[in-house]
């Protein structure tokens, strides 16, 4: 006889997503629910595994609808997918959700943060880093489009005296503000204790 959970659902199944979106969110990755189908099968006995593609998104809205920390986000394409909120900030899923669905906005709208609230420039180097992890071309494309693109215009680009770029928003900081700024957390914290 099959172990019971949450409103009657089969507590095998409901460990094997819980513990698939947990994998996932302290991986820093979101996971749609054809993605949890496919790893949580590989975690429940074969003829639970079997029954499980009906159950998923029945166990998924139990399990939002239960206040676990369970969350879902659903991108411009319809697909939702899914997150621990121990795991992972609220902040940090729109983030990897914006990162999917139009870099530009995101590469925009980081730079308009940092620019408004900080205020400072932003490394463009730090796009390839986590969480945003784009190539060097993504980049490069992104600022080509960005750049023809009336929405973006404030979107500004220099260079300081190490050749590295740095991106600001003109809307939150002017020209040789963002130029001092930049210069010095390229150049001037380095050179002074």
């Amino acid at each position: 006889m099959a172990k019971t959970t949450l409103n009657g659902l089969n507590a095998d199944k409901v460990q094997a997503i819980l513990d698939v979106i947990i994998e996932k969110s302290e991986g820093g990755h979101l996971i749609t629910e054809s993605e949890i189908y496919e790893c949580a099968a590989k975690k429940v006995p074969c003829g639970d595994a079997r029954n499980l593609e009906k159950g998923v998104r029945s166990i998924l809205n139990t399990l939002i609808k239960a206040k676990s920390d369970i969350r879902a986000l659903e991108s411009k394409d319809g697909t939702k997918l899914y997150f621990s909120s121990r795991r992972m900030t609220d902040n940090y899923a729109t983030m990897l959700l914006q990162k999917r669905d139009n870099e530009f906005q995101l590469i925009a709208d980081v730079v308009r943060q940092n620019s408004k609230d900080y205020p400072r420039p932003v490394p463009l180097d730090m796009f390839c880093e986590r969480p945003f992890e784009f190539s060097n071309q993504t980049i490069m494309e992104a600022l080509a489009k960005m750049s023809a693109n009336r929405s973006y215009r404030d979107i500004v680009s220099m260079t300081t005296s190490t050749s590295r770029i740095f991106l600001y928003s003109s809307r939150h900081l002017e020209h040789d503000h963002a130029s001092m700024l930049a210069e010095w957390f390229d150049v001037g914290r380095h050179n002074n204790p």
